[in-house]
């Protein structure tokens, strides 16, 4: 299974910001064999779309390679489309796979867009085959402060029982507090279906596309779950630490000018 969760910056402007962040194993079975460096999420090159997913490894896995190597190639959306027709376009993705895939895919995947307006979209596409359910909806969320979006997947409960925790400190109501959460969630949890290094993706209101972040972890380089090695220069995207500081690539340090993140919940 998994833990995915999003969530959503908010600012003194307003919401600001808009991540996904997931663990990295994938099991098979009750007593599950397992792989840590499965990717779960997708962010987009060409549009300001982001995606994570948790259930059926496969179908799953199929629709980002569609909708990665579409965006590459400029085919996927239109410039200057709205959230809500890409989210329809996504839908119309979807079921078509959905149709035709011949085994079960219960799941859901998670979808979050910025608008033209600037603003940013949550969506959920539940999946389950056994009740030939696919559809679609918009979820809510907090607009006055950082805040949790959704939390889904065999992890979930875990992870928002410590949220719990987290929340009831001056750092309430912050990204740093739901990020460094779930990092120690991810660290020390009892579910042996969640396991592996996180991985994290967002978006920014007032401009880039989907953005990919490397994360540092137990004092390893990781990028969408897999070890990251070999690379020239590391900074070629941003890096984060288990306490969201920004960290140089090469040197897995905190970068100077970089703002100390402390935990105060360890």
């Amino acid at each position: 299974m998994t833990v995915l969760i999003g969530w959503i910056g908010v600012e003194h402007q307003g919401p600001s910001s808009a991540y996904l962040m997931s663990d990295s194993r994938f099991t098979w079975g009750a007593m599950p064999r397992h792989f840590d460096y499965g990717t779960k999420l997708l962010a987009l090159e060409n549009s300001p779309d982001i995606f994570g997913y948790c259930g059926d490894v496969v179908f799953a896995t199929q629709i980002f390679s569609q909708l990665s190597t579409s965006d590459k190639l400029a085919l996927l959306f239109e410039t200057d489309s709205s959230s809500l027709t890409r989210v329809q376009h996504t839908f119309e993705l979807i079921k078509n796979y959905f149709t035709a895939y011949p085994e079960q895919c219960d799941g859901s995947i998670y979808h979050i867009s910025r608008d033209l307006d600037k603003t940013f979209h949550a969506y959920r596409y539940k999946l389950k085959k056994s009740s030939d359910i696919c559809t679609w909806e918009e979820l809510d969320y907090d607009h006055s402060k950082s805040s949790l979006i959704f939390a889904d997947g065999s992890g979930a409960k875990e992870f928002q029982s410590l949220l719990e925790k987290y929340q009831n400190n001056d750092l309430g109501g912050t990204s740093r507090n739901i990020y460094q959460c779930f990092c120690d969630s991810l660290m020390n949890s009892k579910i042996r279906s969640c396991g592996g290094a996180p991985q994290l993706v967002g978006l920014y209101k007032s401009k880039f596309n989907g953005f990919v972040c490397g994360i540092v972890y137990q004092g390893q380089r990781y990028l969408m779950g897999g070890p990251a090695t070999g690379m020239e220069n590391y900074n070629t995207l941003r890096w984060y630490n288990e306490e969201f500081e920004i960290c140089d690539g090469n040197t897995m340090e905190r970068f100077p000018y970089a703002m100390r993140q402390p935990n105060p919940n360890r």
